[in-house]
């Protein structure tokens, strides 16, 4: 006997197996897309705890008394990603305050850090933590996840006195 129309048991079931494959393929494609975007949105979570981590490591005292202090504070801090931390002066004009951008980061970095001369061995030493120029050339990458963090400090100068600073925090990936 012919019979017709008789494929195999898995072609009669053929059509409807179709759908049941492409709701399969958006279900999984669906949940790779939130699942993707869980994992960028944790990245940022964990890049913002070691920043905190950090911040709080470095404004343990409230005031920073000398250079060796501060790079002391600096040397404490152990974490696997990139990370800087540099002083500057803070303006005591309200009207020089503005927003701040990662180019001005970058600038107060290259020439407002807070620098002392030791006259002993004629030496400058700046203010910078984990001081890195490959490292620091990164910020200018516009596609990285930079977190920066700005806090008033208060800064003991050389003579006893003390005067205010800020405390840029950066940290990326």
């Amino acid at each position: 006997m012919n019979q017709k129309g008789f494929i195999g048991s898995i072609g009669d079931d053929l059509p409807s197996l179709i759908p049941i494959f492409l709701g399969l393929v958006v279900f999984f494609s669906v949940f790779l897309g939130v699942f993707n975007d869980y994992n960028a949105k944790n990245r940022v979570y964990t890049l913002n705890q070691e920043a905190v981590e950090i911040s709080m490591q470095l404004k343990s005292d409230p005031v920073i008394v000398s250079y060796d202090h501060f790079i002391e504070k600096c040397n404490e801090i152990n974490t696997p990603k990139n990370w800087n931390a540099f002083l500057v002066d803070l303006p005591q004009n309200t009207e020089d305050f503005k927003s701040i951008t990662l180019e001005d980061i970058y600038d107060d970095y290259q020439n407002n850090v807070i620098k002392i001369e030791n006259p002993d061995f004629g030496t400058e030493n700046y203010f910078i933590c984990n001081e890195d120029e490959e490292n620091l050339d990164q910020l200018k990458d516009t596609s990285k996840n930079i977190i920066n963090f700005l806090y008033p400090v208060v800064l003991q100068n050389q003579d006893g006195y003390s005067t205010t600073a800020r405390l840029y925090i950066l940290i990326w990936e």
